[in-house]
């Protein structure tokens, strides 16, 4: 039966270049089966396999051990790229689903900044995720929290007193003390007064 270029382009599949790959890296087609997982003869036919399907000898097996037929290397890397490549992606993809990568998209008074919490929490969240982007916004708190209800914020950095919505999460990151420092000439008890107009935190 006589195979057409059609024909043999519809035979190919991923599987011959990976074990395409492993019997050139190993040079040989025990340790490529094992490396595989799969029998040896499994080993050979894809690649007699493939060898059909380009139409030319990829390997030189007169020798005990199995390399490249000359000319060959720019086959070889291009299928160590083509076999790389749905590796790679699949490991994009769980690291997506992890949430190791992407964007974050986060809010911020300026008071945050001042404080150093902003920079400190930012500093510790690359630290441990490094490939995921921040990208900050300086916002009032009132937008802040709308776009967080639109989805165009992940989170943000606010101070109270605010109205936060019910069906968003706040969690206190820091707390700052206030000392009062009256003039000498005032009075205790002016000085309590003043000081009862304000809810110690």
């Amino acid at each position: 039966m006589q195979i057409t270029g059609r024909q043999r382009a519809t035979n190919f599949a991923l599987r011959h270049l990976r074990y395409f790959v492993a019997v050139v890296k190993e040079r040989n087609f025990e340790r490529a089966a094992a490396r595989l997982g799969i029998a040896q003869p499994g080993v050979s036919q894809q690649i007699i396999a493939l060898e059909a399907i380009v139409g030319l000898p990829l390997l030189d097996r007169r020798k005990r051990s199995v390399k490249l037929t000359p000319t060959r290397n720019a086959l070889f890397e291009d299928a160590v790229k083509i076999v790389a490549q749905p590796d790679a992606t699949l490991t994009q993809l769980k690291r997506l689903g992890w949430g190791e990568t992407g964007r974050i998209t986060i809010g911020y008074v300026a008071s945050a900044a001042y404080s150093g919490i902003l920079t400190e929490s930012l500093a510790s969240f690359r630290r441990a995720l490094p490939d995921i982007e921040l990208h900050l916004l300086e916002l009032e708190m009132r937008q802040q929290l709308a776009k967080i209800r639109l989805g165009e914020l992940d989170f943000g950095y606010i101070r109270l007193p605010a109205a936060i919505p019910l069906e968003l999460n706040a969690t206190i990151v820091l707390k700052e003390r206030l000392v009062a420092a009256p003039q000498r000439a005032w009075s205790p008890e002016t000085t309590g007064a003043m000081l009862a107009h304000f809810d110690p935190v």
